[in-house]
């Protein structure tokens, strides 16, 4: 089994087992499993950006999934508002949330890299959770060159 699917079991299986346990150990434990990915990103360039997706300079495609929510409400429906490259080798990640009252979207997910002495957001996905029901945020599928995640 590949890493990156095999990451991916892991999360699923602790998603499940830990859903019972409230939001906020499950934002928590989700965290944990997103600070795991910062391996892929670091000393590695983002050479292209094409839709919804960060290519990688070692081949590794990055692929955003904004939650989508509720069909009949607005509840839990993200977007991705922003996605960019970087052209330089990446030292450093940081994944930040925000919640906002003045935007059209109550809270804003970013990441950004650190890189060539700046930091450059590489990506935003901006939603509302609404009723808290329907999910929150965005996912990251890593897929390896030429694969199917």
């Amino acid at each position: 089994m590949k890493f990156t699917n095999l990451l991916g079991e892991i999360a699923s299986l602790v998603v499940e087992v830990l859903s019972e346990l409230g939001a906020f150990t499950l934002f928590c434990v989700l965290f944990a499993i997103v600070l795991l990915t910062i391996p892929i990103w670091i000393y590695r360039k983002i050479v292209k950006v094409e839709n919804d997706t960060l290519y990688l300079d070692n081949g590794i495609e990055l692929e955003i999934w904004p939650n989508e929510g509720c069909e009949g409400c607005s509840s839990g429906w993200y977007y991705l508002t922003e996605l960019n490259d970087c052209d330089n080798a990446i030292t450093n990640v940081e994944f930040i949330c925000e919640n906002s009252e003045d935007s059209e979207y109550e809270t804003s997910y970013k990441i950004f890299v650190f890189a060539e002495n700046k930091t450059i957001k590489i990506l935003q996905v901006d939603g509302s959770d609404g009723n808290g029901y329907y999910g929150s945020g965005y996912s990251i599928i890593v897929r390896e060159k030429g694969g199917e995640g």
